[in-house]
């Protein structure tokens, strides 16, 4: 079994936009679903995800879905 992946609690601020990170920790097998209404941070958090991936030199898989519109 793989050791566990820590995200580390952090605030992201981007222009006017910020966004709180809590302390997650992420193990192999788990799906993990990212949701919430536009402008919520979902693809901001994403980035952040995929940045420290590329710094603890780990492979990534990401599966885009697209949703259906509803409006808000």
């Amino acid at each position: 079994m793989s050791k566990p992946f820590l995200i580390p609690q952090n605030h992201i601020c981007v222009s006017d936009f910020q966004l709180q990170v809590d302390e997650i920790t992420l193990r192999e097998g788990q799906i993990i679903f990212v949701v919430g209404s536009n402008g919520s941070g979902k693809t901001t958090f994403l980035k952040y995800i995929s940045n420290l991936l590329e710094r603890y030199k780990l492979s990534s898989g990401a599966l885009y879905m697209p949703s259906q519109f509803f409006p808000q």
